[in-house]
């Protein structure tokens, strides 16, 4: 940084990642050089000059292109100095840079928010699972807010769960998953699509730091938390046998048809029905839901009982 700041004296300077060997261009030359991958060493493995008008334009072109790209040497300064991390969006898709990115997170987290499939907790047991004992070590030192995990717990994975209960994660049963499992920390959203079925890596990975999607899917966390069951109980239940009762309140009015009528359909003893006023019934009437289950109830006769 010291160097940049003696150029920056002289010379307008810019800030871009994944920079490897030099370009050096003039109105009429150019000249390419590539280093070894060893960063102490200075030697110079090749060097290639040209003074052709086409190929010094193509490469101005490209180089202003990567100009545009860049962040202004001031910026970059400032961010390192104050360590702030700049805001990025982005999607990995290499195996060794999703593993490399997940540790580093890991690392330096002190609280995790996780919702996701039993896979991705099979992932962090097989890969992660000494730096997640870290942030809860942390937590019982009163540093961060430790771990919370949100699943779907069944017979396959409570032995799993209760792992991690007995580490000192906070676990929560939903019996509905999010189509995309995500994590949030204090300052990432990660995301993937991927099920991680026996514990496998993700294939892609959706990283970001910027706040907006920190602050939504924390949010998001909180109310699937709060409408979650403790992993004790649920386990509890698996043990004994119990099928807990599930109770959904369905807003959307053609949903709620459609459930009718397929219990309806499929009643194979009794249908209680019951309607809240008598044009109720006849809205139902009218749409053919009972007319439709008068047809079932030709071929395969129950006793159904309307009560106002």
């Amino acid at each position: 940084m010291s160097y940049c700041k003696t150029l920056m004296k002289i010379a307008e300077l810019r800030h871009l990642d994944g920079v490897k060997g030099k370009i050096e261009l003039s109105d009429t030359e150019l000249i390419v050089t590539t280093t070894t991958d060893n960063e102490e060493s200075h030697q110079t493995v090749q060097v290639i000059y040209s003074n052709i008008k086409q190929l010094v334009e193509q490469q101005r072109s490209i180089f202003e292109i990567l100009w545009k790209k860049a962040v202004p040497a001031e910026q970059k300064i400032r961010e390192i100095e104050n360590g702030i991390e700049p805001p990025e969006t982005k999607v990995l898709e290499d195996p060794a840079e999703i593993f490399n990115h997940m540790k580093y997170v890991i690392e330096n987290a002190s609280k995790r928010l996780t919702c996701s499939s039993s896979g991705a907790m099979q992932m962090v047991y097989d890969n992660f699972f000494n730096l997640y004992k870290k942030i809860l070590d942390k937590h019982r030192r009163g540093e961060g807010e430790g771990i919370r995990w949100l699943t779907t717990i069944d017979k396959e994975n409570k032995d799993l769960v209760r792992v991690f209960i007995n580490a000192g994660a906070q676990v929560g049963h939903v019996r509905y998953l999010p189509p995309m499992n995500f994590v949030v920390d204090d300052k990432h959203f990660h995301a993937t699509i991927d099920k991680m079925e026996g514990g496998k890596i993700m294939q892609s990975l959706l990283i970001s730091n910027e706040s907006k999607y920190v602050n939504y899917y924390s949010s998001l966390f909180e109310e699937l938390w709060n409408n979650g069951i403790d992993a004790d109980i649920r386990i509890r239940d698996i043990e004994g046998g119990i099928d807990p009762a599930n109770i959904e309140i369905i807003q959307n009015s053609h949903e709620a048809l459609r459930r009718s009528l397929y219990l309806q359909k499929n009643a194979n003893e009794e249908a209680l029905l019951m309607f809240s006023t008598p044009n109720a019934f006849r809205r139902q009437l009218e749409r053919q839901n009972l007319l439709q289950f008068d047809e079932r109830v030709k071929e395969h006769p129950v006793p159904v009982s309307v009560h106002r």
